[in-house]
C-alpha cells in the first residue's frame, strides 16, 4: 500500500464547527501569501531595498531553523501529526514580527510626504499609520493562531516574536544605513544588475509620480511622431 503524507508546510487544522478557529487557520497561511506578494513586488519593481526585505525574510526563516534544532523542544501535544517536531521559536510569529518591524521602520524612515499641501500631507499621515497598524495587528492575530490552534505554547510565540523584532530591526538597520548607502551603488554597476535593471529607488522622493511622468511623456512623444 502507498504511504500518503501530507505537505505539512501548508497544512493547518482546526476543530471542526469552530468558525473563529477557522479563521485563524486562514490567518496562519498570511505568510505564505506574504513572501509570494514579496517576491511578485521584487519581480516587478526589481527594487533593490525590497530585494534586501525578501532576502532578510529568508535569512530570518532559517535563523528560525538553527534555533528550534538548538532549542529542541517539542510542540503542544494536541495535535499528533507535530507532536514530535520542534516548536522554539514559532516559525510563524518569528516571520510576522519580522515583517511587522521591518516595514513599520520602513513606513516612518523611508516612506517620503508626496504632498506639499495640508490636505495632501494629512492623507499621507493616515495612509501610514493605517498600513502600520494593519500590518501589526496582522502579526497579533497570526501570533494568537498558533496558540490558539495548539501549534505552539505561548512561550514559543513570545519568543519568536522578540526574535523576529530584533531579528527585522538590525536588517533594516543594514538596509537603510549600509547596503543603500554602499552595497546598492556599487551592485548598480554590475553588468547583470544592469541587464536585470536592478536600482536603488532611496534618493528618489516620490518614485510613483517619477514613473507616471516619464510614462506619460514617452506616450506624448510617440502620438507626436506619428502625426508628424
Amino acid at each position: 500500500m502507498v504511504e500518503v503524507v501530507p505537505l505539512k508546510f501548508f497544512l493547518v487544522e482546526h476543530i471542526k464547527g469552530d468558525n473563529l478557529g477557522l479563521l485563524l487557520a486562514g490567518a496562519s497561511l498570511l505568510p505564505f501569501f506574504l513572501v509570494c506578494s514579496l517576491a511578485t513586488l521584487v519581480a516587478v519593481r526589481r527594487d533593490l531595498f525590497t530585494l534586501s526585505f525578501l532576502l532578510g525574510i529568508l535569512l530570518n526563516e532559517i535563523f528560525n531553523h538553527f534555533l528550534k534544532k538548538h532549542f529542541q523542544e517539542v510542540r503542544p501535544q494536541t495535535h499528533l501529526r507535530v507532536a514530535n517536531e520542534h516548536g522554539m521559536p514559532s516559525s510563524h510569529a518569528q516571520f510576522m514580527a519580522f515583517f511587522a518591524v521591518f516595514f513599520t521602520l520602513f513606513v516612518l524612515v523611508r516612506w517620503r510626504h508626496r504632498s506639499h499641501d495640508v490636505i495632501g500631507k494629512m492623507f499621507d499621515l493616515v495612509t501610514r499609520w493605517a498600513s502600520v497598524i494593519v500590518v501589526s495587528s496582522a502579526s497579533g492575530i497570526v501570533a494568537l493562531s498558533r496558540v490558539y490552534l495548539g501549534y505552539h505554547t505561548e512561550e514559543q510565540v513570545l519568543v519568536g516574536l522578540y526574535v523576529g523584532a530584533a531579528a527585522g530591526t538590525l536588517w533594516f538597520s543594514l538596509t537603510h544605513f549600509l547596503f543603500s548607502r554602499v552595497v546598492f551603488r556599487r551592485i548598480e554597476r554590475w553588468p547583470i544588475a544592469q541587464y536585470l535593471l536592478l536600482r536603488d529607488t532611496g534618493d528618489i522622493d516620490d518614485v510613483m509620480r517619477l514613473e507616471y511622468d516619464a510614462i506619460f511623456a514617452e506616450k506624448n512623444r510617440k502620438r507626436k511622431a506619428k502625426h508628424t
